[in-house]
């Protein structure tokens, strides 16, 4: 409060170091931006111009085609396949022109995921050229296990880019803050589009706090998957079909 009449740190110098530290990654692998909403746009305003290409499977996050529009990009729609992300018939989709594919895990809003083996089967089919993104908002409520760390994939792929936010598990969505994490040249690219101060004083400093109290976020997630957990099988014994949930929401397909 004593340094509100002072600018934030334009680079979020703590922020990130306490991050690479709780990640396991160097500092050089992790930017933060103003939500992970507001590093999806950065992405596509660093490496897409108009007649590029954007990837994804379809319904999935209603910003993306926005932020393809945006940059002029051209969108590759892929259906899912069982309210799930068909990364096989994605990758069959990406062309030399695919300059951003989106891989949402768990999906928004269908709430599915797919297994970390999938994702380096799709890793390991899509060309160089393509930047994947592996948008894990809602990682913090996947109990699948399926589903592992996926910041070990980096190493093997420095196409990838993984970003995630304060907003959901955490609780901060009106401070906007997220981060992405992957190849430092990645990282580079994705700091030329940071609009100045685009991350308060005030975040920044909640986010540190937040990483600081894993353990309270811990029970608090656990109470949501709970919750979410009663909220699905009682959509289920009504008749309803919902497919497993793995975010902190249940996904009701009403046709």
């Amino acid at each position: 409060i004593e340094q509100v009449n002072l600018y934030a740190d334009h680079g979020a110098t703590a922020l990130r170091e306490d991050l690479a530290a709780s990640l396991g990654v160097d500092v050089e692998q992790v930017t933060v931006g103003a939500g992970s909403a507001g590093i999806l746009q950065q992405l596509l305003l660093a490496y897409c111009e108009r007649g590029d290409e954007v990837a994804m499977c379809w319904p999935s996050f209603e910003a993306y085609p926005v932020f393809a529009m945006l940059v002029e990009a051209e969108q590759i729609r892929v259906p899912l396949h069982d309210e799930t992300f068909d990364l096989p018939a994605l990758a069959v989709a990406i062309t030399p022109h695919t300059k951003v594919a989106f891989v949402t895990n768990p999906n928004n809003p269908t709430g599915t995921v797919v297994g970390t083996d999938e994702i380096v089967e799709f890793l390991d089919r899509v060309p160089s050229t393509c930047l994947v993104v592996l948008d894990e908002a809602y990682t913090e409520f996947v109990t699948d296990s399926r589903v592992t760390d996926s910041t070990l994939l980096l190493a093997d792929h420095p196409n990838l880019v993984i970003t995630r936010t304060f907003s959901k598990a955490h609780g901060l969505a009106a401070l906007r803050v997220g981060y992405a994490v992957g190849h430092p040249d990645v990282i580079a690219m994705i700091d030329r589009t940071l609009v100045p101060f685009a991350v308060n004083d005030l975040a920044q400093r909640a986010a540190a706090a937040s990483l600081a109290a894993l353990d309270e976020m811990s029970v608090r997630v656990a109470d949501v998957v709970a919750e979410r957990g009663r909220v699905a099988a009682a959509f289920r014994s009504a008749g309803w079909s919902t497919p497993d949930p793995q975010g902190n929401f249940v996904w009701l397909p009403v046709t």
